[in-house]
C-alpha cells in the first residue's frame, strides 16, 4: 500500500510529465487526443489510497467501532491537541515579544508621570499643612498672651505634635486644652 504523501508526489510527477508532453506535442503542431480514462477508474484509483475501516453501530459488532476510535481517531485527536498547544505557545511567545517592550515602556512612562503627580500633591499638602500650622501657632500664641518673641518652645512642640496627630474627634478637647478651659 502506498502512503498518501508518496501517492501525492507520484501524482505530481505524472502531472508535470504530462504537461511537458502536451507542450512538446503542441510545439510539433500536433493535436493531442483527450484522455481515455473513464471517471470510474479515476474514482477507484483515488479510493485505493484511502484506508477503509469496517465499523458498525450494532452491539455485537461494536468492538470494530471501539478499535477504530482507539487506533485511528484518538491518536489524531491527541496529535491535534499537541499541535494546538504548540501553536498557542508560539502565538503567546510572538505576542509577548511584540507587545512586551511597548507595554513595559508605557508602564515606565506611566510610573514616571504618577511619581511626578504624587510629588506635586505631597508638596501642595505640605504647604497647606504648614499654612494651617502657622495660623494655628499665631492664634495659639495670641490666646495665651505670647508674642512671637516670648513663645515657649516646649509648648510649641506640644502644639505641633497635637496638630500632627489631630483628628476630628479630638477637636473639642484640643480647643479646650489650648485655652486652658474645660467644657
Amino acid at each position: 500500500m502506498i502512503r498518501p504523501q508518496a501517492a501525492m508526489a507520484l501524482e505530481d510527477y505524472i502531472r508535470r510529465f504530462r504537461s511537458q508532453l502536451v507542450r512538446t506535442i503542441a510545439w510539433q503542431q500536433m493535436k493531442p487526443e483527450p484522455p481515455d480514462i473513464p471517471a470510474t477508474r479515476a474514482v477507484l484509483t483515488n479510493l485505493a489510497f484511502v484506508t477503509v475501516h469496517p465499523v458498525s453501530a450494532l452491539s455485537h459488532y461494536s468492538i470494530l467501532l471501539d478499535h477504530f476510535f482507539e487506533r485511528e481517531l484518538f491518536p489524531r485527536f491527541e496529535e491535534a491537541r499537541a499541535l494546538r498547544n504548540v501553536s498557542v505557545a508560539r502565538k503567546i511567545g510572538s505576542l509577548r515579544e511584540s507587545v512586551g517592550p511597548h507595554l513595559k515602556e508605557e508602564l515606565h512612562l506611566y510610573g514616571m508621570a504618577l511619581s511626578q503627580w504624587s510629588e506635586q500633591i505631597v508638596r501642595k499638602l505640605e504647604a497647606l499643612v504648614n499654612s494651617y500650622a502657622d495660623a494655628y501657632r499665631v492664634q495659639l500664641q495670641g490666646t495665651n498672651g505670647f508674642s512671637g518673641k516670648n513663645a515657649d518652645p516646649k509648648q510649641m512642640e506640644t502644639d505641633l505634635d497635637r496638630l500632627v496627630h489631630w483628628n476630628a474627634e479630638q477637636a473639642p478637647n484640643l480647643k479646650a486644652e489650648s485655652t486652658g478651659m474645660k467644657e
